[in-house]
């Protein structure tokens, strides 16, 4: 978990690490042995990179269908981006995404793009 958390923490916004030190931390006990922690760290990187959807549901698509849907709801929270590629994921599928869903996902995109922006911020002062 210790390793999973520095590399977290060039990732993952300031404000979501308690959350996912939780993620990380029951990741590493379930059946996948913390790669699926590994994969959604990845993940989170391509979109933050502006990576194309089409080019991380692709990547994505060696997973099992269980951990897919895993990173995918991680993915939602984690990242500006997550919610949009949660809906584009749903869309290329053929899924429907129910009223609570989707109530979800606009609460997850305020909260990110806030985070996004103080991210932003931060990185700006640095390289000052």
């Amino acid at each position: 978990m210790e390793k999973s958390n520095k590399q977290a923490k060039d990732i993952i916004y300031p404000e979501r690490m308690e959350l996912w030190s939780k993620i990380a931390k029951s990741s590493e006990e379930d059946i996948y042995g913390g790669s699926d922690a590994s994969f959604t760290l990845k993940t989170v990187d391509m979109l933050q990179q502006g990576k194309s959807f089409d080019e991380v549901y692709n990547m994505m698509c060696g997973l099992s269908v269980f951990a897919f849907g895993l990173v995918l709801c991680r993915i939602a929270v984690l990242t500006e981006r997550g919610a949009e590629f949660f809906r584009y994921t749903y869309k290329r599928d053929g899924q429907e995404i129910t009223e609570d869903t989707e109530k979800q996902l606009k609460e997850f995109e305020k909260e990110n793009a806030k985070y996004a922006k103080a991210q932003r911020k931060r990185t700006a002062v640095l390289e000052k």
